[in-house]
């Protein structure tokens, strides 16, 4: 494993962590929309 490969994967392992948050703000974003 290279430093860069290690670097490649943290940012993946963000990117992903980023995009779950996403999809439950989005989600929770749509119930509120719908108890109104």
């Amino acid at each position: 494993m290279l430093a860069k490969d290690l670097g490649y994967i943290e940012d993946n392992q963000a990117n992903v962590l980023i995009e779950k948050v996403n999809v439950i703000k989005s989600k929770s974003h749509q119930l509120k929309q719908k108890l109104k």
